[in-house]
């Protein structure tokens, strides 16, 4: 029988950002409990990962947020599989209040099976693969969605050094995905400072960020220690929408270790709408612009 697996969560107070909406890192997390939950559903747990010296390691990340989910909400996280190989798994993700029927955020996952004592990815073992079948659906529900490409990058792109922390590695002894994401916040806000635009400052001149969409894809795990150099700079410059694209790069040995792209709404805090981009705005941050 094919199911779609559920787990329920309630937003905690300190999941919630400075708007008092769940963390966009903390979708993230939801999604990794529930597909370890869904796991587990069908024999495969981390016991039994850890008998085979195996693991699974994300790699790409894809979640659009439709609506903010807020302080003390419980949430249901529907997980299911939508497409399986001798080489990847992929899971897709759906975020309800409960009581609503209308989805929140929508999300994808691809994981890769590791061998634990040299971090190598090898093939899923077809044991495991006939015990996930039954969480695989045979309708799609999503069309899997593709990392989107680089743009150029402008000569006033914006970079700063970044060192993981023991906080931030799961226990795989990996910077765990969910700590890219907040990383990527923190960062942006210190690009958008480097232009002159703190938050502060844009709440006071009416104007208010929100992600709308992200995409994470992730070409080797960070470690402890690791320090990564973190590129931003902006593409598709629209009426009230820009993209945020990332480079991460090992310091050592320049080796790219993800990158990432956001994509931005701006807000008018007062009517929570969608609002125009000041000129003003476009102006300050042109070094960081990129011109196709």
């Amino acid at each position: 029988m094919h199911e779609i697996n559920t787990s329920t969560f309630q937003v905690r107070q300190y999941e919630c950002d400075a708007l008092g909406h769940l963390n966009n890192a903390n979708y993230l997390r939801y999604m990794q409990e529930s597909t370890l939950d869904a796991l587990a559903s069908v024999g495969c747990d981390l016991a039994r990962l850890l008998a085979l010296g195996c693991a699974w390691r994300s790699r790409n990340i894809y979640i659009e947020y439709l609506r903010p989910l807020e302080f003390g909400d419980v949430v249901r996280v529907n997980t299911w599989i939508m497409e399986m190989s001798s080489d990847f798994v992929v899971w897709a993700y759906e975020f309800f209040k409960d009581g609503s029927d209308e989805a929140f955020a929508v999300a994808q996952m691809e994981f890769i099976f590791v061998d634990v004592t040299n971090d190598q990815e090898v093939p899923i073992p077809i044991e495991i693969r006939k015990d996930l079948i039954s969480l695989e659906r045979s309708e799609q529900l999503a069309n899997r969605q593709s990392f989107p490409p680089a743009s150029p990058l402008p000569l006033g792109a914006f970079s700063m050094a970044w060192r993981v922390e023991w906080r931030d590695v799961d226990s795989g002894q990996r910077l765990n995905s969910a700590a890219y994401l907040d990383y990527l916040l923190d960062f942006v806000l210190r690009a958008a400072a480097d232009c002159g635009w703190s938050h502060e400052l844009s709440l006071n001149k009416g104007l208010l960020w929100v992600v709308r969409r992200q995409w994470l894809n992730i070409l080797q795990h960070a470690t402890l220690e690791d320090e990564l150099l973190f590129t931003t700079w902006i593409s598709d410059f629209k009426r009230s929408t820009v993209t945020r694209q990332y480079a991460v790069h090992l310091v050592k040995d320049d080796i790219l270790m993800a990158e990432a792209r956001t994509l931005w709404v701006a807000i008018d805090p007062e009517s929570g709408r969608p609002m125009r981009i000041p000129e003003e705005w476009k102006q300050d941050f042109a070094p960081q612009i990129s011109i196709s």
